[in-house]
């Protein structure tokens, strides 16, 4: 009877470990190589010649709509880019901020106003009050060939 008990219980183990596994451990790995997308990659513009962007402020509180002023050059007519804006991270390290968009170049020089709405204040995952980075990172391929940062406040 105690030896039935025992498989029952170590099924049933089994059976928890299987239902949990993917969850613990899969999902982690996804949320892993997310967060990575192109950190790894070598930026090729380190100068960041004609690459600019600026910011309409520098203070600003939660929920609040940042305007980035972004123009780049040194590409082809024709040529399709993505541009991701990120950062704003929270008690866990993970950007909060993270929007990419893929922008067609047609003239040999890009110039946009993009508008991105910054995380509303939360209790338990939100962005801690005070300095933030933003960067703005234009890729090609998968490589980051051109890269800035700027800070912001945020209270």
């Amino acid at each position: 009877m105690k030896n039935l008990y025992k498989i029952i219980g170590l099924a049933l183990f089994c059976f928890i470990l299987f239902l949990f596994f993917p969850i613990i451990f899969l999902n982690k790995d996804v949320q892993q190589k997310t967060e990575l997308n192109y950190k790894d990659s070598i930026v090729l513009g380190e100068e960041n010649s004609n690459f600019d962007f600026s910011i309409d402020k520098n203070n600003y509180s939660y929920g609040e709509t940042l305007k980035l002023n972004i123009s780049f050059g040194d590409f082809a007519k024709g040529d399709t880019v993505k541009l991701r804006v990120s950062g704003i991270k929270d008690f866990q390290e993970k950007n909060l901020l993270n929007k990419l968009r893929e922008v067609e170049i047609k003239d040999n020089f890009y110039k946009m106003v993009y508008n991105v709405k910054l995380p509303e204040l939360s209790n338990c995952s939100g962005p801690e009050s005070g300095e933030h980075l933003i960067k703005v990172d234009v890729i090609k391929g998968n490589q980051i060939i051109k890269s800035k940062t700027q800070n912001i406040i945020l209270e």
